[in-house]
């Protein structure tokens, strides 16, 4: 999945990926972007036994907002494989 340059809004989620039992080599990268009022930026869980998922995160602004009171906000939240985050920033 590839994003650049996009403005997102009033969303649950931008991308939530859980593939905890199967080998996953995505790529992921969200690039010079907005996300405003979200819940959740990015989730991604896979095997760590599979560690070929990449994700890369650069020059982009996220602004959470509790749309169920019940669960936490994440701007970004891996665990497996490998993360790059640059320049960016989370309010």
């Amino acid at each position: 999945m590839h994003i650049k340059g996009s403005y997102v809004l009033d969303a649950m989620s931008l991308c939530t990926v859980n593939l905890q039992d199967e080998e996953c080599n995505a790529k992921v990268q969200l690039l010079d972007s907005v996300l405003y009022d979200l819940q959740d930026g990015l989730k991604i869980v896979t095997n760590p036994k599979f560690n070929q998922t990449t994700v890369e995160v650069k020059g982009t602004q996220i602004d959470l907002i509790s749309l169920n009171g019940e669960l936490p906000s994440h701007a970004f939240s891996q665990v497996g494989g490998s993360a790059m985050v640059f320049e960016s920033s989370s309010m």
